[in-house]
């Protein structure tokens, strides 16, 4: 049996270990037994240098398939998803219908009761008026688009309201209907209060 010493520290080798259930991997010396001693004693046989090395370099065994937590791939996630989807789809439908019928009579201003509720969604989900409350609330508020109930579903509520201005008044005013569309893309047809004293584009910056 021949033994020969590394001139230099022995070469590391990986290898693959369970801890706490799970794989993983480490290097370790060639000769672990004897490396706290400065050099490493390697016991080789009648082995050539080129199948020893052959040997060192030889890939690491394959991790246990038992080992290995089987991930979800990306259709059974989208199944998932679709399964859970379709449990509450149901029940969200029925909600919604429920909503598409207002939730009281009672107007939130003067606490009155009407059969045919108006009902603003830009004021917020409950804002109930009166025909009157609902045309005094929304006299400054010309883009907003309340809806009444005629006790089978919401019709729209028509306020006349104008675009004027309030620092001006002569006698060459004249009013003119205009289409405006609001920041959240919805357009609206209103009346507009103009004056030949300057140019319509002017008129309408001074609103």
């Amino acid at each position: 049996m021949k033994r020969f010493k590394y001139a230099r520290k022995p070469p590391k080798i990986r290898r693959y270990v369970v801890k706490n259930g799970r794989v993983r991997s480490e290097y370790i010396r060639y000769d672990e037994a004897h490396n706290n001693q400065g050099s490493a004693n390697v016991a080789i046989s009648s082995a050539t240098d080129e199948e020893i090395a052959m040997d060192m370099l030889e890939p690491p065994s394959p991790t246990p398939t038992s080992l290995i937590k089987p991930s979800m791939s990306y259709s059974a996630k989208k199944e998932k998803l679709l399964k859970a989807w379709e449990a509450i789809r149901s029940k969200m439908l029925h909600t919604h219908i429920e909503e598409m019928s207002p939730a009281t009579t009672c107007c939130v201003l003067c606490l009155s009761t009407v059969d045919n509720i108006i009902h603003c969604d830009t004021c917020g989900p409950n804002a109930f008026y009166c025909d009157l409350c609902c045309n005094q609330i929304h006299k400054p508020m010309l883009f907003h688009r309340p809806k009444k109930w005629n006790g089978t579903l919401y019709v729209p509520f028509v306020i006349q309201r104008t675009l004027r201005r309030a620092d001006h008044e002569c006698s060459s005013i004249y009013e003119s209907t205009i289409f405006v569309v609001d920041n959240e893309g919805q357009q609206h047809e209103c009346r507009a209060s103009f004056c030949r004293c300057e140019e319509p584009a002017l008129n309408l910056f001074k609103v």
